[in-house]
């Protein structure tokens, strides 16, 4: 809430300032007349908070209210430690895991699943298919190295949930299939670290995958 500075802050002006928090974020859905920015945070019973004991309209009177006054500055304390212990422990790491730690949204990850599982189907047939016709020169299987690349690159993708391409370009996804550029240099910092690890297990892979297709002898069927 931000209070005009052009003239001193009054109580009524600090109270206004609660009210309009209790209202727009702490009070049960429906409650604010007329206003349909309430967004109602979950809050454990304990925290949760009933009644605005204050009017922004009047000023304070009683002794009761008076006392309620003067923990104005503080009184939503509680409930905004509880807001920020549950960002950091639970918004945060979930926000590093899905963006900071990967660049693929969920469908996207599902559809390189598929894709890497259908060219590992073609790798793997045309891989025994050379071994069981026995075709030679034997060089020839070399070539999987192609269908395989593909193959590991989208289920290692799928698996990390992220794309290195991507990476190295300075992208990730916001939505299935379309990117925004990578701005936040901690958050490259990491996703390019884990880019190089993807892409060297991924040529480790297809590295060791193509060199057992090719050592082993053929034999036709």
């Amino acid at each position: 809430t931000i209070i005009p500075r052009t003239s001193a802050i009054s109580r009524q002006d600090l109270i206004a300032s609660a009210e309009r928090i209790y209202f727009r974020y702490l009070s049960p859905a429906g409650n604010t007349v007329g206003s349909d920015e309430n967004h109602e945070i979950y809050l454990p019973p304990s925290l949760r908070v009933h009644s605005f004991p204050l009017n922004s309209t009047s000023e304070p009177k009683t002794q009761n209210e008076m006392s309620i006054m003067a923990q104005v500055p503080d009184m939503f304390h509680s409930q905004k430690e509880y807001c920020f212990r549950a960002m950091e422990q639970d918004a945060f790491p979930r926000f590093l895991r899905a963006k900071a730690f990967g660049n693929l949204t969920p469908v996207s990850a599902l559809v390189r699943l598929v894709v890497g599982l259908i060219f590992l189907w073609i790798a793997l047939s045309v891989g025994f298919s050379l071994i069981f016709l026995d075709v030679h020169p034997k060089s020839k299987r070399f070539f999987l190295f192609i269908p395989f690349t593909f193959a590991v690159l989208f289920l290692i993708s799928h698996q990390y949930e992220l794309d290195p391409i991507l990476v190295f370009f300075g992208q990730s996804e916001s939505t299935p299939f379309r990117t925004l550029r990578i701005k936040e240099p901690y958050v490259r910092k990491l996703l390019i670290g884990r880019a190089i690890w993807v892409t060297l297990l991924v040529a480790a892979c297809v590295a060791a995958l193509t060199l057992l297709f090719w050592a082993v002898p053929g034999y036709r069927l």
